[in-house]
């Protein structure tokens, strides 16, 4: 998984409404931009907004992990674990943004 830039993605996704696939293929999540806003909506309801500088804190994340850690859902979120990463912006939504990155990877 190669990160994007922010712009990259907002272009890619502009007036888009996707479903895709999160991380670990257990569920899925909500894509949505509208006015060069990104919205991420999770299946119980609870959306966010992403901004630029929570976008490019987890693209900084995704650029130091090894490639074959790139795709696991564990080294976006927080936990009690040396692999976790505790200093993710949000608890619940910055494991998603590489999903978002993979599809669009995938999806060129």
């Amino acid at each position: 998984m190669e990160p994007l830039t922010y712009t990259n993605a907002i272009d890619a996704l502009n007036n888009m409404r996707l479903e895709i696939p999160t991380l670990g293929n257990r569920s899925h999540i909500h894509v949505e931009v509208t006015n060069r806003l990104l919205i991420l909506r999770y299946s119980d309801g609870n959306e966010c907004l992403i901004s630029e500088e929570h976008w490019d804190h987890v693209m900084n994340r995704v650029r130091e992990l090894p490639q074959e850690e790139r795709y696991k859902t564990s080294r976006y979120g927080h936990g009690p674990f040396l692999f976790n990463w505790n200093e993710a912006p949000n608890r619940v939504f910055s494991i998603y943004i590489p999903a978002i990155v993979r599809y669009l990877n995938e999806n060129r």
